[in-house]
C-alpha cells in the first residue's frame, strides 16, 4: 500500500513542479513537493476515515455539511 501511496504523491510531484514552473514559482520543486505531500496525507487520511467507519458513507444534508 504505501509503494500505492508512493507512486500516487511522485505523480502528483510531477504534475505540480510543471504547473508551478509555469506559473512562474521561484522554487517549483519545493512547491510540489510540499502541495503533493499535503495532497496525498489528505487521501491517506480520507480513506483511513473511510475504513474506521466501516466502509459506510456518512450522508450529509446541506445543513450538516456546512458544519464539517
Amino acid at each position: 500500500m504505501n509503494q500505492f501511496f508512493d507512486r500516487v504523491e511522485s505523480q502528483l510531484r510531477q504534475c505540480l513542479r510543471t504547473a508551478a514552473e509555469a506559473g512562474g514559482s521561484q522554487t517549483p520543486t519545493v512547491d510540489a513537493n510540499a502541495l503533493a505531500s499535503a495532497i496525498t496525507s489528505l487521501i491517506v487520511g480520507r480513506l483511513q476515515r473511510y475504513a474506521r467507519s466501516g466502509f459506510r458513507r456518512r450522508h450529509r444534508t446541506p445543513r450538516t455539511a456546512l458544519r464539517g
